[in-house]
């Protein structure tokens, strides 16, 4: 220890001790704490060279690297190293790693010395590396790099090597995978081919000088796990390699299942029953399988995806896909077009396109499912005790003679269809159709679908707690033009546009309870009842979208028969019908309406609203601008009894009660806030005893005052 360093640690001791005996610290007489303190100053930084090794050989430039530890914990101050008798120079310092640069001109041995100093001059033992400067080769592999991914069996590697003078390169040689060294041809550039197999492969080359000196260079190339099906295939080859596809999916499946791989790759192309395809039942059959992928639509080589495989069940097949008691299956990038589900029973009479019996985790990405048919249910694709999986594209043209033209589910939960479903038909459902099925998603939208029964776009059975949030477009059927509900509870939050129906144009409510309807409903129509939506013998139900430009013969908007304690909050606003232009309630108790009654009209009745029979509802929106042609612009009520009318009902227009008409109508009350203002022709028209009708005096009337036949009451 240096002279200097020795005097700094006795004064520090020093001042250590002074200092915490001024104050009584216990340290100045614990001979232990001073005994620590003392190793902690005479630590020295210990450095340690990891590359090159002693006796190394190397080039003229060479990197001298290794870590240093700061055993003080005072910082590490540098690293220094001196290259035979030249000065001290300072390595770079990073953490707890270092590296130092050398670049020397004879050739040799050369002796390196090391040693690191912290900030307080402790200073570590030298480390002495003698290494030899010799003329080795420079090798390069040029491709390919390091790392590479490739997808065929045999891949051509190359590079170059050089040697200064005098020497030169007298060969390069190859191993790969351990199986022995072969020689590259050429010297200077050089090549070689090599067989992959699946999955990590080591190759390393190294070049040989005529001075004996050797320089070695390893890559990894990584050869796919994946089975390769191409049009142009032949199922006699392996299908491990691009280059070696096979023809058949159900082939290539087998051997991805047999050899633990994931991922089977289908060219594009056509692939036909009996042609890439089995020729009889299911095209493509995937039965207690797990964790695989069907990706489709690769080029030729199999590097990028570039559009659709097609396969095509040519109506000779009952399935195109069946899948069966799987998890964890995906498939992409597929047109399924011409399943024909034509059996006598069942599987063979449903799920035409693809069906999925017992499974989980099923994935179908960028699929398009078309011109499927089914005798039974399932036109397009058919799930069946199967949950949590994902389908995503569009499902177009398929039918059904029974249920779900496009989609048809039983007993399936937690699934996701974000899918478009377009021109498919059927009985029941003839988008969708989903039968004691929960917790779905339907995201997509529904367009140009039809039934003759119920549910043009989705009808659903005994079905609770699916969310509807795509839009439902130019649907028909006779009941539930766009969705028909029985007995289900679910949330319809997409648009419902453009749809007709016998009854129901846009949507039609059957036995179904608690259901949120917070989607717009624009431009329905339905010949009878509920241009917009039709609720018979449905309760608790909320409907909180705007009801707009909707028609009927009774209800234009909003129609509710034998429905009670439903919220309808939502706007309703220029719809037309024969009676209840707006809203008509028949035999339906305890509702609460509201939202906004306008500009709605009627040829005969109730422009606005229409009560009949319907008792003990509450009517707290405005109702304004809506036009009867005869009686009851803006309120029509016969024989409806204790409902409140609390909203404010002004600028309605009819022949008789331009802001309500009352007929058979008992115990009824009006709020003492009720401004019943510019309604045409009588404000309100009675043609019964109003004596039990609360609230008159409080009016504001229109034109013509009020009307009571018989009997005045002012």
């Amino acid at each position: 220890m240096s002279f200097r360093y020795m005097m700094f640690l006795s004064v520090l001791l020093f001042l250590i001790i002074f200092v915490f005996g001024l104050v009584g610290c216990d340290l100045f007489v614990s001979k232990g704490a001073i005994d620590k303190l003392r190793e902690r100053l005479s630590s020295v930084p210990v450095v340690e060279v990891l590359s090159p090794f002693s006796g190394a050989e190397v080039r003229s430039s060479y990197d001298i690297s290794g870590v240093v530890v700061d055993k003080g914990k005072f910082g590490i101050k540098g690293v220094y190293v001196k290259v035979r008798e030249d000065e001290w120079k300072e390595a770079s310092v990073s953490g707890s790693n270092w590296i130092f640069s050398v670049s020397v001109s004879v050739y040799g041995y050369v002796t390196n010395r090391v040693y690191a100093e912290d900030k307080i001059g402790n200073r570590s033992d030298e480390k002495v590396l003698v290494v030899e400067v010799v003329d080795i080769p420079v090798l390069v592999v040029s491709n390919p790099a390091d790392g590479y991914v490739t997808n065929v069996s045999v891949v051509s590697v190359n590079g170059s090597a050089s040697i200064n003078l005098p020497y030169s390169i007298a060969k390069v040689e190859y191993e790969v995978n351990g199986g022995g060294w072969n020689e590259a041809s050429g010297t200077t550039n050089w090549s070689f081919t090599a067989n992959l197999v699946v999955g990590t492969n080591v190759i390393r080359v190294r070049a040989v000088g005529s001075n004996n000196k050797t320089n070695q260079v390893e890559i990894r190339l990584i050869r796919e796990k994946s089975v390769y099906v191409s049009v142009s295939g032949n199922d006699n080859n392996d299908g491990y390699s691009a280059d070696k596809p096979v023809k058949s999916i159900g082939l290539g499946i087998e051997k991805a299942v047999v050899s633990n791989i994931s991922l089977v790759k289908v060219g594009i192309g056509v692939y036909k029953s009996g042609d890439g395809l089995s020729g009889s039942g299911s095209g493509v059959y995937v039965t207690n399988i797990s964790d695989l992928t069907i990706e489709g639509g690769y080029d030729s080589s199999f590097g990028n995806v570039v559009g659709y495989s097609e396969l095509d069940g040519n109506g000779s097949l009952y399935h195109v896909i069946f899948i069966s008691n799987s998890v964890k299956v995906g498939v992409k990038n597929l047109v399924i077009k011409g399943g024909n589900a034509s059996g006598s029973s069942f599987p063979d009479n449903v799920g035409g396109g693809v069906l999925i019996i017992g499974s989980s985790g099923i994935t179908l990405t960028n699929v398009v499912i078309s011109n499927n048919s089914a005798t039974n249910y399932g036109g397009g694709i058919c799930l069946e005790n199967s949950h949590t999986n994902i389908i995503l594209g569009s499902v177009l043209n398929n039918s059904a003679t029974y249920f779900g033209g496009g989609i048809y589910l039983v007993s399936s939960h937690n699934n996701i269809f974000s899918s478009n479903v377009v021109s498919n038909s059927a009985n029941y459902g003839g988008g969708i159709y989903l039968t004691n099925s929960h917790i779905n998603t339907l995201s997509g939208s529904v367009l140009n679908n039809s039934a003759t029964t119920y549910g043009g776009g989705i009808c659903l059975v005994n079905s609770t707690n699916n969310t509807l949030s795509g839009s439902v477009v130019s649907n028909s059927a006779t009941n539930g033009g766009g969705i028909f509900l029985w007995s289900s509870y679910n949330n319809i939050s997409g648009n419902v546009l453009n749809n007709s129906a016998t009854n129901g144009g846009g949507i039609y409510l059957v036995s179904s309870y608690n259901n949120t309807l917070s989607g717009s409903v624009l431009s329905n129509s339905a010949t009878y009842y509920g241009g917009g939506i039709f609720l018979w013998s449905s309760h608790n139900n909320t409907l909180s979208g705007s009801v707009v430009s909707n028609s009927a013969n009774y209800g234009g908007g909003i129609f509710l028969w034998s429905s009670h304690n439903n919220t309808l909050s939502g706007s309703v606003v220029s719809n037309s019908a024969n009676y209840g232009g707006g809203i008509f309630l028949w035999s339906s108790h305890n509702n609460t309406l509201s939202g906004s009654v306008v500009s709605n009209s009627a040829n005969n009745y109730g422009g606005g609203i229409y009560l009949t029979n319907s008792h003990t509802n509450t009517l707290s929106g405005s109702v304004s601008y809506n036009s009867a042609a005869t009686n009851g612009g803006g309120i029509y009520l016969w024989g409806s009894h204790t409902n409140v009318i609390q909203g404010e009902v002004s600028y309605n227009y009819a022949s008789f009660g331009g802001g309500i008409y009352l007929s058979a109508v008992t115990n009824m009350s009006f709020t003492p806030a009720l401004t019943n203002k510019a309604n045409t022709n009588y404000g309100i028209y009675t043609n019964t005893d109003c004596s039990g009708i609360t609230g008159l005096d409080s009016i504001m009337w229109g034109s013509g005052a009020l009307s009571n036949v018989p009997g005045n009451v002012n």
